[in-house]
């Protein structure tokens, strides 16, 4: 899309993105929205007075274009978000704190209760539990990307799910062996008196 000024000024706007709603024309493809966002920072240029929209293809072919609407934004407003993402780059930061924050309830009492040998069952129980976190994330994170997500929604979903799936695989075996170490100090203090 050429944006034309009142003073000569021609903004380029183009799709160049492999996903999302800038994506490039490839292949067949079904109908999907797309946008062509364009910013004025400073607004000395003023509105547009003339908007040319072009689809250029690197050889033959056909292209249906469907209602176009222009759209104007509020400032933090996001012209890349449609209502089929899943959330927006903004929530996407508080999405990563909320797992940051779950991850660590539950992982905080798999160290302490660990460490002071108390709590086996419980402690398995909360390694098993942030595994099936961590599965469960990498499925919706396969899901997202596979239903063509932009990177904020994919990225924490699988970041968290290997995380959570590797950490209590990697746990088990040392938190297994420090509960039998446990044990047999007590069989000995026990044997000893």
């Amino acid at each position: 899309m050429v944006n034309h000024f009142a003073d000569g000024t021609e903004l380029l706007t183009r799709t160049t993105t492999e996903r999302g709603p800038t994506r490039l024309l490839s292949g067949t493809s079904p109908w999907r929205e797309f946008a062509l966002p364009f910013y004025i920072n400073d607004g000395a240029l003023g509105p547009p007075v003339r908007l040319e929209v072009n689809v250029v293809l690197p050889s033959q072919g056909e292209v249906r274009l469907g209602p176009l609407r222009l759209v104007q934004f509020e400032p933090g407003d996001d012209p890349l978000l449609f209502p089929s993402q899943w959330w927006s780059g903004a929530q996407a930061g508080l999405i990563l704190a909320l797992l940051g924050l779950l991850t660590g309830a539950l992982g905080g009492p798999v160290f302490s209760l660990s460490a002071r040998g108390r709590a086996r069952r419980l402690v398995l129980t909360l390694l098993a539990l942030i595994a099936g976190m961590g599965i469960g994330l990498i499925v919706l994170g396969v899901m997202a990307s596979n239903a063509e997500q932009p990177w904020h929604v994919a990225y924490p979903l699988l970041l968290f799910g290997f995380v959570n799936a590797a950490m209590p695989l990697a746990l088990v075996r040392p938190v297994r062996r420090r509960y039998e170490r446990i044990e047999m100090l007590r069989m000995s203090a026990l044997d000893a008196s």
